[in-house]
């Protein structure tokens, strides 16, 4: 009975171990519990919040869509051409350079910078 709860536990300390704690700031960083970190855009209504990041090569960066009503959104040079309606979208940031991202119907657009 025993070994069953001491590996019941081990279990449950490695599952924790691996999970990613995150705490937020006003500006919609995440810090994680890795060195990497999430970003964190929101679409709502018709604004981008921010409409300009800056981040580093493999930071995580997320796509809030508040909206109810689909909207297109794209993001130039990851492939990224979405109908996208109180969803998020998740990508890893591993090229380097300036990307536009759109709300199509929205005319609202921004910029992401990947150094």
């Amino acid at each position: 009975m025993k070994v069953i709860i001491v590996i019941a536990l081990m279990f449950l300390l490695v599952g924790c171990a691996t999970q990613t704690i995150e705490t937020s700031n006003e500006d919609g960083v995440f810090e994680t519990a890795s060195d990497s970190k999430l970003f964190e855009v929101r679409l709502n209504g018709a604004t981008f919040s921010p409409d300009t990041i800056i981040v580093n090569q493999g930071d995580t960066v997320r796509f809030v869509f508040m909206n109810e009503a689909p909207y297109t959104f794209t993001l130039e040079g990851y492939g990224l051409y979405e109908r996208v309606a109180a969803t998020h979208i998740d990508f890893v940031a591993n090229q380097k350079g300036s990307f536009d991202f759109e709300c199509v119907e929205c005319n609202t657009a921004g910029i992401l910078v990947v150094q």
